[in-house]
């Protein structure tokens, strides 16, 4: 198998994934409003999982980018909705993560 080089674009946005996770660990104190915070919470695994998006060419890339997919909206569902509807977010992308694995023993 082989690698598919990355574009400029995809290396912009793995960049931007991984400034939107730090930013966000060091934005604790910030005062902003709840809709900002929960957005920039998401933003870093969302990037990851549109990375993912664009670089899969089976289906185990797009089993990837699904499980950081529910990961993000688990984050965010946690904040907004409560801890069983995050929850359930964070169970499905366990589910599919054990189904990826399971095809890697």
């Amino acid at each position: 198998m082989t690698a598919h080089p990355e574009t400029s674009n995809q290396k912009t946005l793995l960049a931007g994934a991984v400034l939107a996770g730090v930013s966000y660990l060091a934005s604790g104190h910030l005062p902003i409003p709840v809709e900002v915070g929960v957005l920039w919470k998401g933003s870093g695994v969302t990037l990851l999982a549109v990375y993912a998006a664009l670089r899969a060419r089976t289906l185990d890339g797009w089993l990837i980018c699904a499980v950081m997919a529910f990961g993000a909206l688990g984050d965010m569902l946690l904040e907004v909705a409560g801890l069983t509807i995050g929850a359930i977010a964070f169970l499905v992308g366990h589910l599919v993560a054990i189904g990826l694995y399971a095809r890697w023993r």
